[in-house]
């Protein structure tokens, strides 16, 4: 079978199975009584953040958040599942090996972990460097909860616009212009 985008991806989950999705924000990509979420901000925040952004979504589009750490961190949920699903956050993680980890510790015998990342060519991380591997060995080894100043300072210096079909025309905006204001 050829996927063509996500929704096809995520139709590869077999309904009956017990799901946690990291990260939903207001668009769930799965619902159902067997799906929990995750994220750092419980729906009340999360759709404070959505106005903060300018983003115009209605309360009932955002999920009930099952469980919330502010800092990302898996431990907190005492609970196994079948399958994983996260769709864009795992470029957000500070200790990649560390989630990595916790996600196995959360899933059952013969579970999934489903996986989603943005290709950085193509939205707002694009003039952001990625990360090396000597980068993700340190951050687990320094046992790293939040992200170095680095990281901070490129985000704020290298994050350009995030429309992809003006990326796949050669578009890709100043990689400076959030500094400039």
């Amino acid at each position: 079978n050829i996927l063509k985008d996500r929704i096809d991806f995520v139709k590869l989950i077999p309904k009956d199975k017990k799901v946690l999705e990291i990260g939903p924000f207001f668009n769930p990509l799965l619902s159902g009584e067997k799906v929990f979420y995750f994220d750092i901000l419980d729906k009340e925040d999360l759709i404070l953040r959505a106005k903060s952004l300018g983003l115009s979504q209605k309360p009932e589009n955002f999920p009930h958040i099952d469980f919330v750490s502010p800092t990302g961190n898996l431990e907190i949920i005492h609970d196994s599942f079948d399958v994983v699903l996260s769709s864009h956050c795992i470029e957000h993680q500070v200790n990649l090996i560390k989630h990595l980890n916790n996600v196995e510790q959360l899933l059952n015998p013969g579970g999934y972990y489903f996986l989603l990342a943005p290709d950085k060519r193509y939205c707002l991380d694009h003039f952001i460097p990625r990360s090396n591997l000597a980068q993700i060995i340190e951050s687990y080894i320094e046992n790293r909860i939040f992200h170095p100043m680095r990281s901070f300072l490129e985000c704020r210096a290298l994050t350009t616009h995030n429309e992809a079909s003006k990326h796949w025309k050669g578009d890709h905006g100043d990689p400076f212009s959030s500094i400039k204001e």
